[in-house]
């Protein structure tokens, strides 16, 4: 509709010809099409952060309170053991009446988490503590970030190949509107995936006792690796104005083996000229500006 209201109001106005309307036409649509690219991109990069965010400061809470709490713990964890050294208990006090005493200082539950931690560093994990935020808003990233990765293109340079296929996984997955939990964990493409982190994202089923993939993770690992890879240029979107790949500007290889050719055809005589000669002629030029402005200052006339 905008776009039939435009060139019936340029061609009615008799400003420019129908073609030349049209091709005006284009150029606007082809700037919008990749303002809205950019605006995309650009709430992808938001809500991924706003994510991470999210998940490290829950992190980090949860590490202050179990920290605090085991600090309260450990007290009375050390009334507990002075139970095995109390003097005035007698030797021969049957085992049980001692865990009595031990259960009313702590309670059984409170003393084998205490002890798991102790034994265990998984207990104290932070990064842990981070992907069970994640997991947590799985419903809401899916919401906002799965339709950005269906619908926005991004390139493919070698550098991200292995990011790349699984970017072009999951927008199969998605657009044929299966769920990931029902894949076999081996169609995953995880090249991409630290080998110092992949304890992260498998875990082994009760049940069957095979490592299964924790599908969220995996997920949201993506959107932050295709974050991380945009930021820092390994990505691009031909489509964008912002993200845009300088070469996306360029002619391909192949065409320009033509240059002759196309130099020709573009009928601009500068094409032709030495390069040295074409620079001697600007800065001529930028000199007797620069003459002219200072003479018109000395004479306070600017």
């Amino acid at each position: 509709m905008l776009r039939s209201f435009l060139i019936t109001g340029l061609i009615n106005a008799g400003r420019f010809d129908n073609w030349t309307t049209y091709l005006y036409l284009l150029c606007f649509i082809h700037q919008r099409v990749g303002r809205l690219h950019d605006i995309l991109i650009n709430c992808l990069l938001f809500r991924v952060r706003q994510y991470t965010d999210k998940a490290k400061e829950f992190a980090a809470q949860k590490l202050s309170s179990i920290n605090l709490s085991n600090n309260q713990t450990a007290v009375k964890a050390a009334d507990v053991l002075k139970l095995l050294t109390d003097d005035q208990i007698p030797f021969d006090t049957p085992y049980g009446l001692i865990r009595q005493q031990a259960f009313q200082i702590l309670d059984k539950d409170e003393i084998t988490q205490f002890t798991n931690q102790i034994l265990h560093e998984n207990g104290l994990d932070e990064t842990e503590f981070r992907w069970e935020c994640i997991e947590r808003s799985a419903a809401q990233f899916k919401l906002n970030l799965r339709p950005l990765l269906v619908n926005v293109e991004f390139s493919e340079p070698g550098e991200t190949a292995d990011l790349s296929k699984a970017i072009n996984f999951l927008r199969k997955v998605f657009q044929s509107e299966q769920s990931l939990s029902n894949l076999n964990p081996k169609k995953f493409p995880i090249g991409f995936l630290p080998q110092k982190s992949l304890r992260y994202f498998y875990r082994i089923d009760k049940k069957s006792k095979k490592k299964q993939i924790l599908v969220n993770r995996y997920e949201f690992f993506v959107y932050q690796s295709l974050a991380k890879a945009i930021e820092a240029g390994d990505l691009s979107c031909r489509e964008s104005l912002k993200f845009r790949s300088f070469e996306d500007d360029l002619i391909d290889d192949k065409t320009w083996e033509q240059k002759k050719v196309l130099i020709e055809q573009a009928n601009l005589p500068i094409l032709s000229e030495p390069i040295k000669l074409h620079l001697q002629q600007l800065e001529n030029r930028l000199e007797e500006n620069l003459m002219r402005v200072n003479r018109q200052i000395s004479d306070h006339h600017n």
